[in-house]
């Protein structure tokens, strides 16, 4: 009687899963033979011209080697799916379908895999504190170990969820490229292999240029969306002019999406220059022009610049020195958790640690996208407040110098007057006694404004 209704189970089972005309597995089930290949009134032969069917023998074999090993009396779905990660390299590799190296892809196709012969279902029992509970058990077939063995394919309708999936990302891809086109970038411009993808360092670069300049646009900053545009035009400008002097193409000279990476982060170092992926022996003289243009259109960040608007006191009175070499601050106003990923000014201090300057870090980001060289001074500074050693000695050599007594003093009327707390991390505060608290929340500044908040 169990045995009679475990079979009645699985045929129920493949009723359901069968992609097959559901009147003809009706028929067949009561042993007559059906006079008709669809009905084409169930729901499989109204939906047939929609099933697809694909080569899925690498991930097959997967499958099948999962089995095979989950021994050779059977195994559990979730005694199978354990030994993924035991997978030979080679083999998962030859999948060339992401979803299908990992358990939840692989099990899409289980259901196939047995229609279409290479694995056996059974039905199984087992007592668990007193209770009996069912599960399935696959076995691998004779068609299995064929396939695993290099011979035979497993070709099967490609699953409902993959299908899914496949139409949600080409819907998505489908705006992308509207997108793209709406804000004026070139389709041609980008890698077919990204496009595809939807990402990259290429696209990345593209959409984080004509982003900046939209947020800069929408902030009332069409000054500095401006000086941008100029800048990234030099920049093409010179690249221009070497291509011709060198009788080689343009892009050979500077990718147009590392000159938008170097326009936005105004990296004028050579060191800068090489982190960003341009090879030429011209990077010294393209890493001046960068600096010289920034600074001319009032675009590079530092110090300096903001001094001298800054206050009365200019450059009187003695300035501030840090001890070279790495420090740690004597107060943690931030306690550190690990996270399970890197957290972005992890990454940066980590780098800045290595050797690497600021600027390298910043035109050098894994996403494609550079940010701000104070943006990576920044992430060294909460770096500090988390107690990591960093060299400030380095830092503020880099960003452009250090506070005078003038300003120094100011700090810390401020701070006398808010009754700063130095285990809790009051910036705002402190911006508030040293600049014109309306300045500070302010939400549309001008570049100097911008200029005189980032340097205090």
């Amino acid at each position: 009687a169990k045995r009679h209704m475990a079979q009645s189970r699985e045929k129920l089972r493949n009723f359901i899963q069968s992609t097959s005309c559901r009147r003809r597995l009706i028929v067949e089930a009561f042993e007559e033979t059906p006079q008709f290949e669809q009905c084409g009134t169930c729901d499989n032969c109204t939906s047939s011209q929609n099933v697809r069917m694909a080569d899925f023998s690498a991930a097959g074999r997967v499958l099948c080697h999962l089995v095979m090993s989950g021994g050779m009396f059977g195994c559990s779905k979730s005694r199978m799916m354990s030994g993924l990660n035991k997978v030979p390299k080679e083999m998962l590799d030859a999948v060339a379908e992401p979803q299908f190296r990992t358990r939840t892809g692989l099990e899409e196709l289980l259901d196939a895999a047995v229609s279409s012969g290479l694995l056996t279902r059974r039905t199984a029992e087992r007592e668990v504190n007193g209770y009996k509970r069912s599960y399935d058990e696959y076995l691998l077939t004779e068609t299995g170990q064929e396939l695993l063995s290099g011979q035979g394919k497993f070709v099967a309708p490609v699953p409902a969820g993959v299908r899914l999936l496949a139409e949600i990302k080409k819907e998505r891809l489908d705006k992308l490229k509207t997108d793209l086109q709406r804000r004026g970038i070139q389709l041609d411009t980008i890698p077919a292999a990204e496009l595809s993808e939807g990402r990259g360092p290429v696209l990345a670069a593209e959409l984080h240029w004509v982003q900046t300049l939209e947020r800069l646009e929408a902030s009332g900053r069409s000054e500095a969306a401006h000086k941008h545009r100029a800048l990234l035009g030099r920049i093409l400008g010179w690249r221009q002019r070497t291509a011709e002097e060198l009788f080689v193409s343009p892009e050979d000279i500077l990718p147009r999406h590392l000159a938008k990476a170097l326009a936005y982060t105004q990296a004028g170092t050579v060191e800068a220059v090489r982190a960003l992926g341009v090879r030429s022996s011209r990077m010294q003289e393209l890493a001046d022009l960068v600096k010289a243009e920034s600074e001319a259109l009032g675009l590079r960040p530092g110090l300096p610049a903001a001094k001298r608007s800054l206050s009365e006191a200019g450059e009187e009175g003695a300035h501030m020195v840090l001890v070279d070499g790495p420090s740690v601050a004597t107060v943690v106003p931030v306690q550190y958790t690990e996270g399970k990923r890197k957290r972005a000014w992890e990454e940066s201090h980590e780098r800045f640690g290595k050797g690497e300057t600021i600027e390298q870090i910043a035109v050098s980001q894994p996403s494609g996208k550079p940010i701000k060289p104070n943006t990576v001074a920044g992430h060294l500074l909460t770096a500090y407040e988390h107690g990591f050693s960093v060299n400030l000695s380095a830092l503020a050599a880099q960003v452009g110098g250090m506070p005078n007594q003038s300003d120094w003093e100011q700090l810390v009327t401020g701070a006398e007057a808010i009754g700063l707390d130095l285990e809790r991390p009051q910036r705002k505060e402190l911006l508030k006694e040293v600049l014109d608290p309306m300045l500070v929340e302010k939400l549309e500044k001008t570049t100097e404004e911008h200029e005189l908040v980032n340097m205090w």
